[in-house]
Parts: C-alpha cells; sequence; structure tokens
C-alpha cells in the first residue's frame, strides 16, 4: 500500500513535468554529452507544467546576437548558472538557489521565439517551487523554530545531450529539499524538432509496430543493471509491468531523449524501484536500433572538414560569459565543426569527468568565434570543448589558457 501511494504521487509530479535537482555522486564522462545529473531531497510537491505545452510564447527580450563574419548566423544555446541564498532576519539560511538559465540565439525570431516558450516554462517552474520551499520554511520556523531545522534548498541544472539538425534534446534535472533524510530529484526531457517548432514524442521516431522489441530491450538492459541475487533484484515486484507499460504505442514514456551514442530512456525515482535506485537510465546504441528508430534520427556519417583553434584580436564574437570579469580567450573555427559543446570539467585521478554545460550549438563554421571570458586562467578550473567533424566526436581542453587536445 505505502509503494502504490508513493507510486501515485510521484506519477502525479512526473507527468505534470515537475523539475529541480542537484548534481548527484556520479557524473558522466566528458566524452559523453549528459550534462545533468539525478538525485534530490524529500520535499514538498511543486507546482508542475505540462512540458509538452507550447502555447503563445510569453514576451521575452530578445538576446544580443553577433553578426559572425561569415554573413551565416550561428544557432546556439548559452547556459549561465545562479546561486542565490535566503535568510532570515537573524542570519538564519532559509533557502540555497541554485539555476542554470538558458539564452537561446537564432536568426529566426518564430524558432527563437517557439525555443523561449519552452524555456519560460522551465523557469517558471524553477520559480514557483521556490516560493513554495520559502513558504513552507518560513512557517516551519514559526512554528518549531530552528532547532530541528535543516536549510531548504531548491537546485536547477538545464543542458543539451544532442543538438544536431534533426533534434535538439533539452535535459532538465531538479533536485528539492524540504526536510528529510534527502532531497528528491526529477528528470525531464524536452526533444525539440527546432525546424517544424514541435515537441518530439518517442513515437514521432520509432517506426510503428516496434514498440514491443524497444520494450524488450529496455527490459533486459535493467535486468543485467540489477541483476537478481537471492530471489530478489531490489526494484519493485511489478517493475516488469511498469516497462511493458511504458511503451504502449500512442501512450509512451516521455522520458526519453538522444545522446551522441543512441537513445536513452529513464526511469525517475519510485517508477521501478525505491529511492536508493536512483533514476534508471537505459542507453541503446544506434547501431542496434536499426529497424526501430527512423533513419532520419540515426545521425550520419559526417563530412565536415573543419578544426577549432586560438586566435585573437577577432571583432565579430560569440560571447561566453563564465565570471563577469577576467581575461578573455577566442576560439576560431576552420572549415565546419557541427554538435560544438563547453562544459566545465572535473579531474578525478586523470579522468575528466563533465560538470555543467556552458555553450551547444549545432554546427559553426569559418569566421565564428567564441569568445571565453573569465575563469579559463583559474588553476582549478579547465574547460572542454566538443565538436564532430569527419574524423568523428573530437574533444579539445582548455588548460591555463591554452587550448590542447591533452586531457
Amino acid at each position: 500500500m505505502l509503494k502504490k501511494l508513493i507510486l501515485l504521487v510521484i506519477t502525479v509530479i512526473f507527468l505534470a513535468g515537475c523539475g529541480a535537482s542537484e548534481p548527484r555522486d556520479e557524473s558522466s564522462a566528458v566524452t559523453g554529452s549528459e550534462t545533468v545529473a539525478d538525485t534530490v531531497p524529500e520535499t514538498t510537491a511543486p507546482i508542475q507544467t505540462d512540458p509538452t505545452d507550447t502555447a503563445e510564447p510569453a514576451e521575452t527580450a530578445e538576446p544580443t546576437e553577433p553578426a559572425a563574419a561569415s554573413g551565416v548566423q550561428p544557432e546556439y544555446f548559452v547556459f549561465t548558472a545562479d546561486s542565490n541564498t535566503v535568510t532570515a532576519d537573524d542570519g538564519t539560511a532559509i533557502l540555497y538557489e541554485n539555476q542554470t538559465a538558458a539564452q537561446f540565439v537564432s536568426a529566426d525570431e518564430a524558432r527563437s521565439a517557439w525555443v523561449y516558450s519552452i524555456l519560460d516554462q522551465i523557469n517558471e517552474r524553477f520559480e514557483t517551487n521556490s516560493a513554495n520551499l520559502l513558504t513552507y520554511a518560513e512557517e516551519y520556523l514559526q512554528e518549531y523554530g530552528t532547532d530541528l531545522f535543516y536549510s531548504f534548498s531548491n537546485y536547477h541544472q538545464l543542458g543539451t545531450a544532442r543538438h544536431d539538425e534533426s533534434v535538439v534534446s533539452l535535459i532538465e534535472v531538479s533536485s528539492l529539499y524540504s526536510g528529510g533524510s534527502h532531497p528528491n530529484s526529477v528528470q525531464i526531457a524536452y526533444n525539440l524538432d527546432i525546424t517544424n517548432q514541435r515537441l518530439l514524442a518517442l513515437e514521432d521516431v520509432i517506426a510503428e509496430g516496434t514498440e514491443s522489441e524497444l520494450a524488450r530491450m529496455v527490459r533486459e538492459d535493467v535486468d543485467e543493471k540489477f541483476a537478481v541475487i537471492d530471489g530478489m533484484n531490489g526494484l519493485f515486484g511489478d517493475y516488469a509491468d511498469t516497462i511493458a507499460g511504458s511503451f504502449s504505442y500512442g501512450n509512451m514514456t516521455p522520458y526519453w531523449y538522444f545522446n551522441d551514442q543512441g537513445l536513452v530512456v529513464f526511469y525517475n525515482q519510485y517508477e521501478l524501484g525505491p529511492y536508493a535506485a536512483g533514476i534508471i537510465k537505459v542507453e541503446l546504441d544506434y547501431s542496434d536500433l536499426e529497424g526501430i528508430l527512423l533513419p532520419e534520427y540515426i545521425p550520419a556519417e559526417q563530412t565536415l572538414p573543419g578544426s577549432l583553434s586560438l586566435i585573437s584580436d577577432a571583432e565579430n564574437t560569440i560571447p561566453i560569459p563564465i565570471v563577469p570579469d577576467g581575461k578573455t580567450l577566442q576560439i576560431g573555427v576552420d572549415g565546419v565543426v557541427g554538435e560544438v559543446q563547453i562544459s566545465e570539467v572535473l579531474w578525478l585521478e586523470g579522468t575528466p569527468i563533465s560538470q555543467n554545460l556552458i555553450f551547444s550549438a549545432r554546427s559553426l563554421s569559418s569566421g565564428d568565434v567564441l569568445e571565453i571570458t573569465g575563469g579559463f586562467d583559474d588553476e582549478n578550473r579547465s574547460f572542454a570543448i566538443k565538436f564532430r567533424n569527419h574524423e568523428g566526436i573530437q574533444v579539445l581542453y582548455i588548460h591555463d589558457g591554452g587550448l590542447s587536445a591533452e586531457p
């Protein structure tokens, strides 16, 4: 009965499209595209908004659009993180906020307005969650005082997992804490067909009649990840039925996205198992999805003869402010490169671990110049630039103001 109640509450939250999360302990390597995590605290349920709602976009200030020297305006996202602490009159920290905000730049005003209609929904949900948490915290402090009070938190990450001419997979992870033993996290995916201004459903990208095969592949992967030990695998007893039900044609799971490697299907906490199971992800390689995934969504071999290099004194640049002040670093494009992403990286025993995503573009060409301001000259910080050319996925690292292919 308890499990059913938990599932009912979580299902309402997920279907409504809630979100906000702090990075979990396990991060993705920089050679992949995912830059968001998946864990969170116990909390009151936030106000939700349907992520598929694409009503008339709200009025949004037009971003500054640098004019590319090539004459073709690149289309890209810039992601910035903002932190805030709300305190009581006595100095007690009531609420910690950390939000990733996104700016989208496109020469096509209609496409830009449509993307901002989605970004506005995401931003509104974050603000509503913070308002609810703050009200709850103030009521708690008024009734019980600070003796057993632990500051509430609203952490939010946003980034792209795939960004090319076919689709932009925009991933939102939220973490909310309002007391209890742990936060609660929710991951939401928005798969954007920006060219046609529509959100893609799973039914839109797979061949009809292949849903049962896709469900089988997901079930096998979950079974392998959670091997049965002593007759138990740590998941709910009906997890297999939940997976099968999530691939009912016409009512398929909204929790999926694309990355560099393939199609990712995920299940949020309490869907297949308890909190300890985390957000369960199944990544299916593109090579294994022939005949299931429609051909236009399988990345084609690229013939992009392009590369990146440091330059100086460019006048027309794409501004990427990491911190407001500091030195600038200009990175130019020779030829054409696709799926460009810049991420901050953390080094763990010599291995780069991707942290927050800073920049994402479907492609850049000669004349486009990335101008990074601040942060890169700090010996404790470094960044990775990932892009695709005719040789496949390439990764360059920024260390102490230099650009290198060596980690």
